[in-house]
């Protein structure tokens, strides 16, 4: 049990192959190692910077490297990478950048606020961030090494009084580029990120119920065509 004091923990990412868990509580990060009954973080900085407010979503860029970096989206639309993480002479910053235009005002989902929402995806080196246009929520698609929006997304002419409220990756290495996001009046929509904008299908689950939830699960490897089927689970 790690007795973590400064307020709520509002996100939490385990290294891949060391002992350590990074913990974000508004705009500060701490790292832990859980294998010994520490009384102090192995390192602590605060995630002040691009967009502000607090660190809604954390993941490891390279997961399989020796030295993966930790990146940071805040509900500002606030993006940041940080090196040397875990180290406790303290990270160093590898880029920094705004991911969204205008982050949505979600609605709270089980009594925590909700701002922009992101999606990195190690496979493609993108990350996904949504905000909001005039006709609806947008889905920014990043080029995290180029450091420039490569796509944007729209949910299409229903999609107005909607919040995207979860994304998943649907892809296997034989699969299209599709990318699934999960809305606050239940529907779903399955993006093709090789296609245009509005290149979208539409699916509805429960309507009136907020998705708060995707995964894919990936059934077989088969190249596309050949048996190859892909399932979402949301909730």
């Amino acid at each position: 049990v790690i007795a973590v004091k400064g307020g709520r923990v509002s996100r939490l990412l385990l290294h891949p192959s060391l002992p350590l868990v990074a913990v974000a509580q508004r705009a500060e990060l701490t790292v832990w190692d859980y294998s010994a009954q520490a009384t102090a973080p192995v390192a602590r900085f605060a995630n002040h910077g691009a967009g502000g407010g607090r660190v809604a979503y954390m993941a490891l860029v390279n997961p399989g490297a020796e030295a993966p970096q930790l990146l940071t989206a805040t509900d500002g639309g606030g993006v940041r990478v940080w090196r040397d993480w875990c180290s406790p002479h303290g990270p160093k910053l590898t880029t920094a950048f705004n991911a969204v235009d205008d982050p949505p005002a979600i609605a709270p989902l089980g009594g925590a606020p909700r701002g922009a929402l992101a999606l990195w995806t190690q496979r493609r080196g993108h990350l996904f961030a949504c905000s909001r246009s005039a006709a609806g929520p947008v889905v920014q698609v990043w080029d995290l090494a180029s450091e420039r929006c490569a796509q944007r997304l729209l949910a299409g002419p229903d999609g107005g009084d909607v919040h995207i409220t979860a994304l998943a990756e649907v892809a296997t290495p034989f699969s299209p580029a599709l990318l699934a996001a999960g809305a606050s009046d239940g529907s779903v929509r399955v993006y093709d990120l090789r296609a245009g904008a509005y290149a979208c299908h539409a699916l509805v689950c429960d309507r009136g119920a907020a998705v708060v939830g995707l995964q894919a699960h990936l059934d077989g490897e088969a190249p596309a065509g050949a048996g190859a089927r892909a399932d979402l689970v949301s909730g």
